[in-house]
């Protein structure tokens, strides 16, 4: 800390005021106009036999976080009207922000209950009918009741154990198609890469055993490139050049095949893309 004095001066009314080169020095340094009204000494005259009172001896802080919250009380000063809308926005903002946290948090808990309920219900379902065709209709409705759970997204993992009952109940009854949409969102929802990975190679299975081969190569496709990043390209380049095979595109599935040879020596598809490669040969010389 050190003490600067303002520099005075008097007016031609005898008037003692700031010199304008200190009071701008004296601005920069500290945020404050010493121009201002409570800052000036008005009617200091010599006939008044009365001296500059040390009052006038201004300190300036060196603390830097102090010349800041002295820099920033200034200018709110100055701007109220556009301060308080400042503050009044950033409260506004950290209780929505609360507000929303404790409406997921609550809602998740109630998912979590919900596949819980559904877990229980499926269980004594089981107990209560013996065989399949008798409990089908009541595993259906809970499938459906799973599948709404499903698709109301929060972060967490109780909608995605949504997905995956439901899609284990359609696969049950032999209903392949319900099955790959409840375990393509699974793949959405799951933040992990491997559950992922999972959720759209059993969609695409699923949607083959309906005949969708176009939705089967859409979901292998679609995990080509996770598949690839773990070095295992050969994966979805045998299934989805199994499903050309199954479409009659065998040139495309030929040269899928082919290259699982050529580029994946080590695969465990080899020897059923061997195979498959000697049906196109026999497909094609039959022709």
């Amino acid at each position: 800390m050190y003490r600067r004095p303002m520099m005075l001066g008097k007016d031609s009314g005898g008037d003692w005021h700031v010199n304008k080169n200190s009071a701008c020095r004296f601005e920069k340094m500290t945020g404050i106009d010493p121009m201002s009204k409570g800052f000036r000494r008005r009617n200091r005259g010599e006939a008044a036999g009365e001296a500059i009172p040390d009052v006038d001896v201004v300190e300036v802080e060196r603390n830097l976080v102090e010349a800041a919250a002295i820099k920033l009380r200034h200018w709110a000063g100055k701007n109220q009207a556009l301060f308080r809308v400042i503050v009044w926005g950033t409260i506004s903002v950290i209780f929505l922000s609360i507000t929303l946290w404790v409406v997921i948090s609550f809602r998740a808990e109630n998912q979590a209950a919900e596949i819980a309920d559904l877990l229980t219900r499926q269980e004594t379902v089981i107990k209560l009918f013996p065989t399949e065709d008798g409990r089908k209709n009541q595993m259906l409705e809970i499938a459906k009741e799973a599948d709404s759970v499903c698709n109301v997204f929060l972060p967490g993992k109780p909608a995605a154990s949504g997905c995956l009952l439901a899609a284990s109940i359609y696969s049950q009854y032999e209903m392949p198609q319900e099955a790959a949409k409840s375990l393509a969102e699974f793949a959405r929802q799951t933040g992990t890469e491997k559950a992922g990975i999972l959720g759209h190679f059993l969609a695409g299975y699923a949607a083959e055993n309906t005949a969708s081969f176009d939705q089967a190569l859409e979901f292998y496709n679609t995990i080509s490139v996770d598949m690839k990043k773990i070095n295992r390209e050969d994966f979805t380049l045998f299934h989805t050049s199994r499903v050309l095979y199954l479409q009659n595109k065998f040139e495309k599935a030929e040269e899928g095949f082919a290259r699982i040879l050529k580029d994946f020596p080590q695969s465990v598809f080899l020897d059923e893309a061997r195979t498959y490669l000697r049906l196109i040969a026999s497909q094609n010389a039959a022709q």
